[in-house]
């Protein structure tokens, strides 16, 4: 059982930016092996490491609790969830083509979930030196790399600025998605990579970001956990509920889905989606 979400916070935070300066050393060396997996998705070195250091971080804090992390839960290794109410997710290198690429925009994620809500989490950027904290009992924060700690909360002001969105690098560009911005009346939109779409709402730089291709729970667990600390919510767009984690049944995969800066907006954007895909 799981009770000091602050000391867990801060544990979690230090094996994210311990993993995320390994994931630094590697590609400062030289990536010597970059490839695809299974499911076409790049992998490299610098993300079993980085995966090798959370999950031996994560047996130590905290030994009863199932981790379900992106390289492992690739090679078939997932443990069993069956009545477990708390479950880690972990993705160690999310963005791995930005990475591969020298962008600044990948993370790492460690998330909690209790029952299938997300509950913790830690998201790094390892070049940046950026590191968001929120959850349950853990006041939304992000330190920066000098230092400064900003507590995070999402904007609300959409109805009179207009909704700013953001969206992945690789997968916004098709026609269910320009149609749907366009019904929604986005008036600025962003492109990042991994996680940071999520971070850039909870620290009030967008208003929401709806994600109509692939993902998995590990990518997104952490962040939700951070944004709706801050303020924000992220809705399942199969079931038009609160979006869920621990789906063992399928994969752990993810549905499409939205995150939002706040309910109102979430309830006017989901009825236009409704309408109009």
């Amino acid at each position: 059982m799981v009770h000091d979400f602050k000391q867990i916070a801060d544990e979690i935070s230090i094996l994210a930016a311990k993993a995320g300066q390994e994931i630094v050393k590697i590609y400062t060396a030289g990536l010597n092996d970059v490839h695809r997996k299974e499911d076409g998705s790049l992998v490299s070195e610098a993300d079993q490491a980085a995966e090798d250091i959370i999950a031996e971080g994560l047996a130590k804090l905290t030994p009863d609790i199932p981790v379900i992390a992106e390289e492992s839960s690739a090679a078939g290794q997932d443990p069993s969830i069956k009545e477990k109410d708390y479950v880690w997710f972990v993705d160690p290198l999310d963005g791995t083509r930005s990475f591969v690429k020298g962008g600044d925009d990948y993370t790492v994620n460690i998330g909690l979930t209790h029952k299938g809500k997300p509950l913790l989490g830690a998201v790094y950027l390892p070049v940046r030196d950026e590191l968001y904290v929120g959850g349950v009992d853990v006041d939304p924060f992000c330190k920066l790399t000098d230092g400064e700690v900003l507590p995070l909360k999402t904007r609300v002001d959409w109805d009179e600025s207009g909704i700013i969105a953001v969206a992945s690098q690789f997968f916004a560009n098709n026609a269910e998605m320009a149609a749907y911005l366009k019904a929604l009346g986005v008036s600025e939109f962003k492109n990042f990579s991994s996680s940071l779409k999520f971070c850039m709402i909870a620290r009030g730089e967008a208003h929401c970001y709806p994600r109509f291709g692939p993902t998995c729970e590990w990518d997104t667990a952490a962040s939700h956990a951070l944004l709706n600390a801050a303020g924000g919510c992220v809705f399942d767009l199969d079931t038009m509920d609160e979006m869920t984690y621990g789906h063992s049944y399928r994969a752990y995969k993810n549905p499409s889905f939205m995150a939002f800066s706040d309910r109102e907006l979430a309830y006017k954007a989901l009825d236009i989606y409704k309408k109009n895909c």
